[in-house]
């Protein structure tokens, strides 16, 4: 009865789940796995039970009979999660190879269904936010590097911006009825993000701008700064404050970016560079300036939302640093 209950619950529970996420789904499938095999489990081992039991205490009072069912029930639990435990990375991949995820990489996770969740919904928008970060972050990192500067991009950046259209719309899209502070001060985490991430998309497809990083001794120090910082942020460094540097790089650029123009500028005065060498230069040194600022938008947005779980934080007002 015991072993019947434990694990025909759990069928309810896998139909609950019907048109459900796909994460939900791989939740019930697993929590039907494993009770099964600690049924089965359990089952084989009734007798070796019963046995241990009856050379422990007399089963025939009621109180004994009650305190082996709830024996029965606790110990076959325990010892199965005991014997799944150090399997569970093998066991977590058999579900998601059973339950297969639907969709581009990137727009995996925005689940209609989790709109029922609001609060789950904006979590998984921050969650498609975080990948499409990683991703751009990564076209960057090969871009800054001479090495890779001229491989065709375009591929990859196609579907970062599917992806940012996909988690646009899912986040514009969360229902705001049931929605509380926290929620909201997610999603709306989430609108700056995607919004930065656009621009900073824009400036990735600027390819002869990026070309134009080599011009000069001293582009090429400016752009090691950034691939340095872009570098570290993809290394996920635990207790990094990714909003404390990339501010400290933006500043950093802002006061090469006016020193560089009036040099450079200076220098095409004296005849010593011709004009279009000179615009591009200028629209370099400004493409770095930019994507400084959008990464440091990008990881102080991210930190305002993990820190908006606990206490309200100011938030660094938006500026526009074009000028």
């Amino acid at each position: 009865m015991v072993i019947g209950m434990d694990v025909g619950t759990t069928f309810t529970a896998m139909l609950a789940t019907v048109g459900g996420s796909t994460d939900m789904r791989r939740t019930a499938l697993a929590h039907v796995l494993y009770n099964l095999f600690a049924g089965t489990m359990a089952f084989f081992t009734l007798d070796l039970y019963l046995g241990l039991l009856d050379a422990w205490a007399d089963g025939g009072s009621l109180g004994n009979a009650s305190f082996a069912l709830v024996g029965f029930h606790t110990a076959f639990n325990v010892i199965g999660v005991i014997i799944v435990l150090p399997f569970t990375v093998g066991f977590a991949n058999m579900i998601r190879r059973m339950v297969r995820e639907h969709g581009a990489p990137l727009e995996r996770g925005l689940d209609v269904a989790l709109y029922r969740e609001p609060g789950a919904a904006s979590i998984a928008g921050l969650s498609a936010a975080q990948q499409l970060t990683n991703a751009i972050f990564e076209v960057l990192q090969g871009q800054l590097d001479p090495r890779r500067r001229h491989k065709d991009w375009s591929r990859r950046l196609e579907e970062i911006e599917r992806g940012i259209t996909a988690t646009e719309t899912f986040v514009e899209n969360i229902p705001h009825e049931a929605a509380n502070g926290a929620v909201r001060a997610r999603e709306s985490s989430a609108i700056h993000i995607l919004d930065h991430l656009r621009r900073m998309h824009h400036r990735c497809t600027q390819f002869e701008r990026v070309d134009a990083l080599s011009s000069d001794r001293r582009l090429s120090r400016l752009t090691a700064v950034l691939a340095s910082s872009i570098d570290k942020y993809l290394a996920h460094e635990e207790g990094a404050r990714p909003d404390h540097y990339f501010d400290r790089v933006r500043n950093f650029m802002r006061v090469q970016r006016r020193q560089y123009r009036q040099s450079t500028v200076l220098e095409a005065t004296r005849k010593q560079m011709g004009e279009v060498g000179l615009l591009m230069r200028l629209d370099a040194v400004r493409w770095l300036q930019r994507v400084s600022y959008h990464a440091w938008r990008i990881s102080y947005h991210f930190q305002e939302a993990e820190e908006l779980s606990g206490v309200a934080v100011d938030a660094a007002p938006e500026t526009d640093e074009d000028d």
